[in-house]
């Protein structure tokens, strides 16, 4: 994977490379690997001269998700959890959030007596508004029975709760 960005005549050395562009770039012979080790080399250049980073070459971990979707766009400007689509569901439904600024995330599923059945954790997640697909199954894999679901959004100072019907 090769990236190139040009920070023009900013003194900022800093560079994001968001969730987002990293997945449109996964190597396609890679697409049955839910996790790969990439060796990062970083370089500055100002057009005549080229240098590398100190320490040279850096390895970094990235975990494929691939239940969740970015969706292209604005920003949101609030924190939202919106109803799952379709709702009743079978086999699964789809679940949708707002993020307005980086937050740690936690998007939990309960059954109707408050056991957590479900559980998506995502640490220092970008701004922007994402989608989870979820297919009726707990942590385990098993498939949960019929019922009514709560599922909830805690993302920085916001949470939020919704009702889903698990049909069979």
């Amino acid at each position: 994977i090769q990236w190139f960005a040009t920070l023009g005549q900013s003194i900022d050395t800093t560079l994001v490379i968001s969730y987002a562009r990293l997945m449109g770039n996964w190597p396609s012979a890679f697409n049955m690997l839910s996790a790969a080790t990439f060796n990062l080399d970083v370089y500055a250049t100002d057009g005549i001269d080229t240098v590398s980073n100190a320490g040279g070459a850096r390895n970094v971990f990235i975990e494929r998700y691939d239940y969740l979707d970015v969706t292209e766009g604005t920003l949101p400007q609030s924190f939202a959890l919106h109803p799952n689509y379709p709702n009743p569901f079978n086999p699964s439904t789809t679940i949708s959030f707002d993020l307005p600024e980086q937050s740690d995330v936690s998007l939990n599923i309960y059954n109707a007596l408050g056991q957590l059945v479900k559980s998506y954790s995502y640490n220092n997640y970008p701004a922007g508004s994402y989608k989870v697909q979820w297919t009726g199954n707990n942590t385990f894999g098993e498939q949960l029975r019929a019922g009514i679901y709560i599922y909830q959004l805690r993302a920085g100072k916001f949470v939020k709760n919704r009702k889903m019907i698990l049909l069979k």
